[in-house]
């Protein structure tokens, strides 16, 4: 049987997968995706990521297109009615991305997941990633040196055997490879499956004029949800009854429901495939909460749905899997070079479990509130579940806590490094916009900028970026004498508030803990 080479293998290509792989062909890893389902699927499921995620694309030169692909602005309205015609509704949802300027540059886009699945594939290739659809993992094993699996193309039935250094399980909330490795979840688990199809139809008559973008309804029945994917496409999430399957939802059944939630008997509906060459119009999707108990195997890495389900609720699930893939790739990359250990690659489990633990119990709280009828607004900080989480970082107990307002934080170790707008070359920048591959030094203190030797980029402030407003020092918490040392995907790993006896001794020392 063929074998073949490379530095990880990555099962799953929605989200998570092609993030990784994306990820890591930019870090230099070579990488092998492996996607069963013959090609993308054409549904849009989650709508929106956050301007955080927006960050981690950014040094990728994706933002560009992602605002491209996302929904008109002016389709932006949520609301909650009987059904779509009632002039009886609710608007609600979350706020508005202005009020986020002062925390990020970086836009907060309506993008549906099947366009920015196109997205992520598209840039994964162009970066060197073998992306695979039609390819199945029938088994893997692993030992001290890698992991070796068997795969199997699904359309020819050839067979072939991938050595890997790492594997990625990004096979979804039922994760076969979690179960092999029997790593069991913690969380309330499966609330229901709903059932979902697309449709094109001119709602022109129910809307009413207005700006429609995802409408929460009563009916057919509580829980069915209406999303505006085009001009006059549309896709329709309803729970279906006990005991029923998708073979109780032919065509006919499905245009009558989507009548029931439009409010309108006098429309013309289509019914529209959503798996590519196929007539596949009925899928099932899984609404649940539940958390692995373990992110890492030995070489096997858990990440997004099958490391964490998370409820629709604000729209943060997407986004917190694409955050599992932006932190786990620079890390198996320098692991791969030989310049991190063990400890660097536990820490993956160590920062992003809690992260999903406290995000779950937000939406969780959040869904019991809106069940109790209070009122829409009333809900956790946003700039805190987005921005203000915290990481332990090496020897250090976990932040309590976990979360806090963004405005709140100002560069301590284990946080984002928060935005302040530069000018380099005369061109307004962030200071998100230097933190790439590298480990970024930023000071105002030249005696700090003598990192020759380390695998540290400096910006001296004042010199190399320009601080028009006088705001770094404050920002990051160092004053004019201090430095700031900031990871690869912008989380701060160290800081000082001093000038340095040993600028060189000092840094190598923070390197050596964080890497060691």
């Amino acid at each position: 049987m063929q074998e073949e080479r490379t530095g990880v293998l990555v099962v799953g290509g929605g989200l998570t997968g092609l993030s990784a792989a994306m990820f890591l062909a930019w870090h230099g890893v070579p990488c092998v995706l492996v996607e069963r389902h013959a090609d993308l699927l054409i549904h849009p499921r989650a709508r929106g990521i956050t301007a955080r995620t927006v960050e981690t694309y950014r040094p990728l030169g994706l933002e560009p297109r992602i605002d491209a692909s996302s929904a008109p602005k002016e389709n932006a309205l949520s609301l909650g009615a009987a059904n779509l015609a009632s002039p009886d509704y609710q608007p609600f949802g979350m706020a508005t991305p202005d009020a986020f300027a002062a925390i990020t540059p970086a836009s907060w886009p309506t993008i549906d997941q099947d366009k920015l699945e196109v997205i992520l594939r598209d840039r994964a290739r162009e970066l060197g990633a073998d992306v695979r659809f039609s390819v199945e993992l029938l088994e893997f094993g692993e030992d001290a040196d890698g992991v070796t699996a068997r795969i199997r193309n699904t359309g020819t039935g050839a067979e072939s055997t991938v050595r890997s250094d790492y594997l990625i399980a990004a096979d979804g909330h039922d994760s076969a490879i979690r179960t092999q490795l029997g790593i069991a979840t913690m969380g309330p688990g499966k609330f229901a499956e709903v059932v979902s199809v697309m449709f094109e139809a001119d709602l022109s008559s129910a809307l009413g004029g207005r700006p429609v973008g995802i409408a929460y309804l009563e009916q057919p029945r509580p829980g069915t949800v209406l999303v505006r994917t085009g001009a006059e496409r549309w896709s329709l999430t309803i729970p279906p009854e006990p005991g029923e399957t998708l073979a109780d939802y032919p065509d006919e059944r499905c245009v009558e429901l989507a009548k029931a939630a439009i409010g309108r008997d006098d429309v013309d509906i289509t019914i529209l495939a959503q798996v590519p060459n196929t007539d596949i119009k009925q899928l099932a999707f899984v609404i649940g909460a539940q958390v692995a108990q373990r992110y890492r195997a030995g070489r096997v890495f858990i990440a997004g749905d099958a490391a964490h389900m998370l409820p629709p609720t604000l729209g943060l699930g997407g986004s917190t899997c694409i955050q599992d893939a932006h932190n786990l790739a620079w890390k198996l990359a320098l692991a791969r070079r030989g310049l991190a250990g063990e400890q660097l690659l536990d820490s993956y489990q160590t920062e992003r479990q809690p992260v999903a633990l406290f995000t779950m119990g937000q939406l969780l709280a959040v869904n019991k509130a809106r069940g109790g009828g209070q009122p829409q607004d009333e809900g956790p900080d946003l700039t805190a579940l987005v921005f203000g989480y915290r990481y332990a970082l090496a020897g250090e107990s976990e932040p309590d806590p976990l979360a806090v307002p963004a405005a709140e934080l100002h560069g301590e170790p284990g946080s984002r490094a928060p935005h302040v707008a530069l000018l380099r070359g005369g061109e307004e920048v962030s200071t998100i916009d230097l933190f790439s591959r590298d480990f970024v030094l930023l000071t105002a203190n030249g005696a700090w900028a003598v990192t020759e030797g380390l695998p540290v980029k400096t910006y001296l402030v004042g010199k190399d970026v320009i601080d028009p407003a006088d705001a770094f020092g404050k920002a990051y918490g160092v004053g004019s004498e201090g430095a700031v040392l900031v990871r690869p995907d912008g989380f701060v790993a160290w800081r000082t508030t001093e000038s340095p006896a040993d600028p060189v001794g000092e840094i190598r020392a923070a390197l050596a803990d964080i890497l060691r």
